[in-house]
């Protein structure tokens, strides 16, 4: 039977030959041990051994992490509202969001609004379940630019009130900070 693709077998990048796997250069190997006198001259096939799996490996430090005057680009996500609110806030006092994000977190850290409150297991039993999401909500992707050493202590504040993202921090800040600027609370 002629070979099908025989016009283009030359546009085709090869496939190298496929070396045999691990069980069978084990059987290989006691195949040849059995053999006695008759053994092959070759010898045994060595077993390649792949080299230790290392645990998760921790992120590469970025250069701007060691300088104390680098920037860093923060993106998260927001509610349309939010966002509109704080596009406003920065052009009309003329600064940055980042500035206004961080106006937000100070403002909200300072009041204890920061805190993540778990939500409660309504359901016991032999399963553990990963917690009911909320209905779809439209959201716009916002990113800001901040220094490596507020993005550390942004960080820090993470682990300190227990917030599970940074987006929910972010989104906990600025809610808060609108809500006050708008004698909502």
């Amino acid at each position: 039977m002629p070979d099908r693709f025989a016009s283009i077998s030359t546009l085709l990048p090869t496939r190298p030959t496929a070396e045999p796997a691990r069980d069978q250069l084990a059987d290989a190997q006691t195949d040849d041990a059995s053999e006695g006198p008759f053994r092959s001259s070759t010898g045994s096939v060595p077993v390649r051994s792949r080299p230790p799996r290392q645990a998760a490996e921790q992120p590469k430090a970025r250069a701007s992490d060691a300088a104390d005057g680098g920037t860093r680009r923060i993106a998260f996500r927001l509610d349309p509202g939010l966002h509109q609110q704080l596009s406003e806030l920065a052009t009309t006092t003329k600064t940055s969001k980042g500035n206004v994000v961080l106006d937000a977190i100070e403002d909200a850290h300072a009041a204890g609004a920061l805190t993540h409150q778990e939500p409660q297991l309504t359901r016991t039993g032999l399963f553990a379940r990963t917690p009911d999401r909320g209905p779809a909500a439209p959201t716009v992707l916002v990113e800001i630019r901040l220094t490596s050493q507020a993005v550390r202590t942004l960080d820090q504040l993470i682990e300190r009130t227990n917030q599970p993202t940074r987006t929910q921090l972010l989104h906990a800040a600025l809610s808060h900070y609108f809500r006050q600027s708008s004698g909502g609370d």
